[in-house]
């Protein structure tokens, strides 16, 4: 199979650039499979196959769309920011291959069906940037004049590997009598590295000559899952069965830890500058030098130092603990537990009862080894009454820390148990209905409910830091989190008419998003003042503002979706063949139930950011023959 996509303005529809800033993207996905079958006895099967491909893209710039140097405009006179005459940032080549093998025998009697096997994954992501086609420059302007110039190296040549994803798997079930048992182990192996690499000189950084070794076993996990079920004929009638099983799974990396640990993620590759012009619209300094430059005396531009005076270089970022990347059981992993009884209440009538928990383990935490507990100092703040949809309005929130001091971070993602105990589970139930009464009408229906709980209160307590997720603070009330039982409802439905007529529909209804305030990373709360009303933090915060979470998560919730979606089909006989001829309502009923809303508290929380799509109809054949 070969699939050739292009966007040739891509992501206009998410940045606010003009059309000549917007770079070409292509994809060239391709997937090959083989698959041999050999039955060599009437109880003894053979099977083995593979599959190749990839999914390479390019996102480069056209360059008959080029109009000059790249401009990013701040100003208000337009939304910022603005850019347009050329992209900003890099072009992308991107190699994604990847290679699956599996290979099994099966060996099936009356009571007996054992079949053992493996598997195996691996690939690589190779990236290769640049930017000789925009020079690795732009202008950043305010009200269209000169206020900053920024300039990029690129990186090309870095290489992150998915050495082998493996599996060896056993498993076998009996009948007897009444019972069933069945059970198996997989021995999940997994390793990931990079590769050597070097940074090579650049326009922007002619001396550059870094060189990095390979870095292995990132990481190299080994793991023993086991998993058992049991389904019993109660009465001997084959119309009650009682079921069970428990099973263990780890977590699959997608060689996002060797990405995490590649060295070639710590070099900086961008800086800005300010920029005072002497009106030529050129930047007259040298570019290359990051100390300030004064040039005007002599009729060129003052430059600003490098703001990012690393740049060039290798800034440690956040590494991993070797003890949660190497051994035995130190992935991340979950057990499913269930248990349920499916019964068949009349002929071409049954129900189903499931109930579901997993349970979490082997956590991660990233813990900033430059800062202890006592770096810290907690306040609370009076929840605002400007808005009277907010839970609690007026009342007291506690439990929030501020950092003391601004250090330079040392980030290490470690085993959560370190620092005490981490807990996460999640509970459910499932009821279904189905129905086949004669005359082509055929019924399902269901509801499904769960709940989520959360907590990590023993590791705030050593670790504050945990507290700040995706740039918001929350409270260390916040650190334990149950969600209520939250209940999905779904319909399908469908039935033959004369004249081979079929109508058929499904009916969803979701619970609606969540309304959780200060969600988002925008500072909303600065110099210890939130929306006018004080904390009791004694001083400004130390990076001059911080987010806030105002609710506890699973408290607040938008409308439930409901939606309602109808088909019309009319079946077509054509001698050896037949054609389906469909028409799709989608959303009939035209809800206009919120999927996304703005979560930052203020004038605009709870605004609809995405509403489900609004009625439409659709068009289809199926031809068989």
């Amino acid at each position: 199979a070969y699939q050739y996509k292009v966007d040739p303005f891509w992501l206009i529809q998410t940045f606010i650039q003009a059309p000549e800033a917007s770079r070409v993207t292509t994809w060239h996905t391709q997937l090959s499979t083989a698959k041999y079958t050999y039955t060599i006895t009437n109880h003894l099967l053979f099977e083995a196959g593979m599959a190749a491909g990839g999914s390479p893209d390019t996102i480069k710039v056209d360059p008959a769309r080029i109009g000059g140097v790249a401009i990013q405009e701040l100003g208000g006179a337009v939304a910022p920011p603005l850019t347009y005459r050329a992209p900003t940032n890099f072009d992308f080549d991107d190699r994604l291959p990847s290679q699956s093998f599996n290979v099994s025998a099966s060996y099936v009697t009356g009571s007996h069906n054992a079949k053992f096997g493996v598997e195996l994954q691996r690939g690589h992501f190779l990236r290769g940037d640049n930017n000789d086609s925009t020079g690795g420059i732009w202008y950043v302007t305010r009200d269209y004049a000169p206020l900053q110039v920024v300039i990029q190296s690129p990186l090309a040549g870095w290489q992150n590997n998915l050495n082998y994803n493996l599996g060896f798997f056993a498993q076998d079930r009996w009948t007897v009598n009444r019972l069933t048992l069945s059970g198996g182990v997989r021995v999940d192996l997994q390793n990931e590295s990079t590769e050597p690499f070097t940074a090579a000189p650049h326009r922007w950084l002619p001396n550059r000559h870094d060189s990095f070794a390979a870095v292995e076993n990132v990481p190299n996990w080994k793991d023993i899952d086991p998993r058992v079920s049991a389904a019993y004929d109660l009465f001997g009638t084959g119309k009650t069965a009682i079921k069970a099983s428990a099973s263990r799974s780890v977590r699959q990396d997608s060689i996002a830890i060797a990405a995490a640990n590649n060295p070639a993620s710590t070099l900086q590759t961008q800086t800005a500058r300010t920029w005072t012009d002497n009106g030529n619209f050129v930047p007259d300094c040298d570019l290359t030098n990051g100390a300030a430059q004064d040039n005007r005396a002599s009729g060129g531009d003052a430059c600003g130092p490098w703001l990012t005076p690393a740049f060039g270089s290798s800034v440690p970022g956040t590494i991993y603990d070797p003890a949660i990347l190497n051994g035995w059981g130190v992935r991340p992993w979950n057990w499913e537990f269930s248990a349920g009884v499916q019964h068949e209440m009349a002929p071409r009538l049954s129900v189903s009862l499931g109930y579901f928990r997993r349970i979490f383990g082997n956590f991660q935490i990233t813990d900033n080894e430059a800062l202890t507990a006592a770096d810290f100092t907690q306040f609370s703040i009076t929840l605002p009454t400007t808005d009277p949809r907010l839970p609690n309005a007026g009342s007291t929130l506690g439990g929030f820390y501020d950092v003391n001091r601004i250090v330079a971070a040392r980030n290490v993602v470690k085993d959560a148990s370190a620092f005490g105990r981490q807990q996460e589970h999640w509970d459910g139930i499932d009821l279904t209905f189905d129905a086949r009464p004669r005359g082509g009408f055929f019924l399902q229906a269901g509801v499904s409910t769960g709940k989520a709980m959360t907590d990590n209160c023993e590791i705030v307590n050593a670790a504050p830091e945990v507290l700040v997720v995706n740039t918001v603070s929350n409270p260390a009330a916040f650190c334990h989190q149950e969600s209520p039982w939250l209940a999905q409802y779904k319909t399908l439905a469908s039935y033959t008419l004369p004249y081979d007529v079929r109508i058929s529909g499904t009916f969803q209804s979701l619970p609606g998003p969540q309304g959780i305030a200060g969600s988002t990373p925008a500072g909303v709360l600065a110099n210890n003042v939130y929306v006018g009303t004080a904390g009791n933090l004694g001083r400004n915060f130390t990076a001059g503002s911080a987010t806030l979470a105002l609710i506890q998560p699973y408290a607040l919730y938008g409308d439930r979706l409901n939606e309602f979606d109808l088909r019309f089909t009319k079946t077509v006989n054509l001698g050896h063949g037949r054609v389906d001829l469909n028409a799709d309502l989608f959303n009939a009923f035209n809800s206009d139930a919120i999927l996304v809303q703005n979560n930052t508290f203020g004038a605009a929380w709870q605004r609809p950011l995405t509403v489900i799509q609004p009625r439409f109809v659709k068009l289809s054949a199926r031809w068989d023959f």
